[in-house]
């Protein structure tokens, strides 16, 4: 029985003909290899065409035998003979092997239709469950308790599940993963009284009872997106005991302020061709509402990495795009680079991450697509943005400026410009009000009053990490500090603003195995969240606390007693070695270099409260991976009621729209938020002083991160080195990866062919039924 898409495929075969041959002979002047051949004789480029999905096959390569049969009076007849030798050649052989090995799957695509339509449908579902609600009392009640089964156990489970049933398994749900409320529960104890536990619970009931009650009716004027990078659901617990911890308490029992929020989600964060993503794939799913390929930003699947012609067709709006078509205003706080992965989402359109500057593309590339940077300053949305916060002047100035800040430091641009002032330029040309400036002092005296475009660019590279961070007025302001600047600027526009916040630095002490680092940036966004709730009102503001991935960070001990110093060791030692370990350890990093010939490292006379301690890890790495469980996502404010369940990561930017009513349907917004509703204040968390800083007693302090020139092969400090340009080192290089040159394992990219086809290996592993197939297919073609 022949499929839909075939039938639609031999409709539309004889347009895709005449494509064919002018592609054919453009591909044949860039035969470098294979893949190159493929993807720019893109002849399955229509979603209804799709051949290839993550590496699985489906029936649609049949059109190739009964479409000659339509080409045989075209002309000349003997170039259509040679094209689609060529394809049997290539293609055949491979088709005819993967038959007999891949599973048989649905026929799937995954362009921005594929992620918009499951979106909505997500949404129609969370919202016919609230029309829905059964009111009364439950007659019977059925508890289900897996037990150990956390978040990393759930997500993989539920791969492992649909796996067995067929699929890649990352898209897949388990039954109870679509249940419509989700609630994160703390595990503790002490010596409290039945009596207070049954107070705790029955204040947290009647404060989700109340939330119901006063829930804000009416779209979102105002949105906060506060994007943790790399803060999954360990760290949020240990950042919340830490926290707790410095204000005097065992920590256990915190909260952070952004946990209070009623409504909560799970995420799923794998990207189109990666069951672990990386930040910008996750942040183009988080921002524009569609998966994407890993280390490619705002764009959809089919822009491969470094394939810089992909992305023309492929570019996908994002929040702000949808915002600003509204009338808002907008803003991007980071502590990263503005052109690093996150913010990047949010108004860029690249296959590759690291052209954030022209200085990294290839030739071709450089000659057609444009850097991040350029299409921060001179494209829409870009250019439009009011407020951008962050750090990256290296990206914006040329070789021959040296920077500000760091004079030995030079800009990274080679075609000589200088983006700051051509951005200033900009601004008094149109005759706006802007600012720039580039230090914590100039920042103090910006008035907001008076200003609607700031930019303040604030680090060579990215910004200090917060216990490192240098407060006076030549140092940087604080997460919360161009929070607050940015909402009292934004805040101006009657029609409301969008404003994504992000705390980038937790990824990067991560990547080192510094868990002290990484926790006081969980409590940095923390106070940022809580400077939001004091400079908003509830009645108009949504906001919305995620991550865009997790890291491999465990937290566990043997019953390790309350209040315990959450970098500290556990109460008891090893039951093997005989030695002492942290509650605190890593799946995979640098940690593991502090092994010893006779076994793991005894750490018993380090402190590792220290805040440059090194978390011992299992498997060593040069930097730590990221890792593939959900993300919970935490709202409050107008339509925070759509965050529940357990949803796609591209489905969260729909939401806000659907909320905020910057998507294309807002027959729902006709109705204003009602003017009486309550505006609730949350007070804003004090500014707590850090940990005085001890003295490195140990080579486990990793002096080879945070003290440039202790070891020989230390390049730089980490605000200058961060942790993802592991791929490219700090050189002039247009290309890392030349011929002959290994993979690198992040990139998405593996030798010879692109890792979704795995051509050589079928190649290589012929059947004689496959030659014989062949043979037949070519006297089709030559009859």
């Amino acid at each position: 029985m022949i499929s839909d898409e075939i039938k639609l495929s031999r409709l539309n075969l004889r347009k895709m003909n005449s494509d064919l041959l002018q592609r054919n002979s453009i591909s044949l002047q860039h035969n470098s290899n294979v893949k190159q051949n493929v993807t720019n004789m893109q002849w399955m480029e229509n979603k209804e065409n799709v051949s290839f999905i993550r590496g699985n096959v489906t029936p649609s390569y049949f059109i190739g035998v009964k479409g000659l049969k339509q080409t045989r009076n075209m002309r000349p007849k003997w170039s259509i003979v040679w094209t689609w030798t060529v394809w049997c050649l290539l293609l055949l052989p491979y088709l005819c092997y993967a038959q007999e090995t891949a599973p048989e799957v649905a026929p799937r695509t995954e362009d921005k239709e594929h992620w918009y339509r499951q979106a909505q449908e997500q949404l129609d579902q969370v919202l016919q469950e609230r029309l829905n609600a059964i009111k009364g009392p439950a007659k019977n009640v059925i508890l289900f308790v897996g037990d150990g089964m956390g978040m990393s156990t759930i997500t993989a489970g539920r791969i492992l599940k649909g796996q067995k049933l067929g699929f890649t398994g990352e898209e897949h749900q388990l039954t109870f993963e679509k249940f419509p409320h989700i609630a994160l529960a703390k595990v503790s104890w002490d010596i409290e009284y039945k009596e207070h536990w049954y107070r705790q619970a029955q204040e947290q009931l009647d404060q989700v009872l109340q939330e119901r009650l006063n829930a804000i009716k009416g779209p979102a004027k105002n949105v906060i997106l506060f994007v943790g990078d790399g803060m999954g659901m360990s760290t949020i617990t240990a950042g919340r005991i830490l926290k707790g911890q410095k204000l005097g308490f065992t920590g256990e029992e915190h909260q952070l302020t952004f946990e209070k929020f009623p409504h909560i989600a799970l995420a799923k964060t794998y990207t189109t061709d990666s069951q672990i993503g990386d930040s910008t794939g996750c942040a183009t799913a988080l921002m524009c509402g569609v998966k994407a390929n890993v280390n490619t930003v705002g764009v959809d699947h089919r822009v491969k990495f470094e394939e810089c012609l992909d992305s023309f067709n492929a570019q996908v709006p994002s929040l702000i795009d949808w915002a600003q078509k509204h009338g808002k205003s907008t803003g991007i706080v980071t502590n990263t680079r503005l052109t690093h992965g996150t913010p990047s989402a949010l108004y860029a359109h690249s296959a590759s991450r690291y052209w954030e500057d022209d200085s990294r593309m290839g030739m071709r590339s450089k000659a057609v697509c444009k850097d991040i940077a350029r299409q921060l300053i001179e494209d829409l949305p870009g250019r439009n943005i009011n407020v951008l916060l962050g750090g990256g002047r290296r990206h914006l100035l040329p070789e021959s400026e040296a920077d500000k800040e760091e004079r030995d430091q030079r800009g990274r641009r080679s075609d000589g410009r200088h983006l700051i002032d051509e951005w200033v330029h900009d601004k008094k040309q149109r005759s706006l009000h802007a600012e720039y400036v580039w230090n914590k002092g100039q920042f103090d005296q910006i008035d907001p009053r008076r200003t609607n475009y700031l930019l303040g660019i604030f680090g060579y590279s990215h910004l200090d990490f917060e216990v490192d961070r240098n407060k006076g007025a030549g140092g940087d302001p604080s997460i919360a500090e161009m929070t607050i600047k940015a909402i009292q600027i934004l805040q101006k526009n009657s029609k409301g603003f969008f404003l994504m916040v992000e705390g980038g630095r937790i990824d990067h002490a991560h990547h080192h195995n510094n868990a002290r680092r990484a926790l006081e940036e969980v409590v940095a966004l923390d106070d940022a969240v809580a400077a939001a709730l004091q400079f908003t009102s509830a009645a108009d503001t949504l906001l919305v606390v995620t991550a865009d991935h997790s890291h491999v960070m465990t937290f566990g001990g043997d019953n390790t007693p309350r209040g315990t110093p959450i970098t500290g060791f556990d109460a008891s030692v090893s039951d093997l070695d005989y030695k002492p370990y942290t509650t605190l350890l890593y799946g995979n990093g640098p940690g593991y270099a502090h092994a010893t010939p006779s076994g793991r490292h005894n750490i018993t006379a380090i402190n590792p409260q220290d805040v440059n301690f090194v978390q011992q890890a299992a498997v060593p790495r040069k930097y730590e991976t990221h890792s593939g469980e959900d993300v919970p996502v935490y709202a409050t404010g107008p339509g925070s009621y759509l965050f529940s369940g357990t949803v796609e990561q591209s489905y969260i930017p729909h939401a806000i729209a659907y909320a905020s009513c910057i998507s294309d349907d807002t027959s729902h917004c006709e109705k204003p938020p009602s003017d009486d509703a309550s505006a609730a204040k949350s007070p804003h968390t004090n500014m707590v002083p850090n940990f005085p800083h001890v003295a490195p007693s140990y080579p486990n302090l990793a002096p080879n991160i945070y003290h440039p020139g202790r070891y020989p092969h230390a390049h730089e400090s980490p605000a200058t080195f961060p942790v993802e340009e592991r791929k490219y080192y700090d050189s002039h290089v247009n290309h890392q990866y030349g011929p002959g040159q290994g993979p690198d394992p992040n990139s998405g990219r593996t030798n010879g062919f692109n890792r979704e086809f795995g051509f050589w290996n079928a190649a290589e592993s012929l059947r004689p039924r496959s030659l014989l197939l062949s043979a037949v297919f070519l006297s089709l073609i030559l009859r």
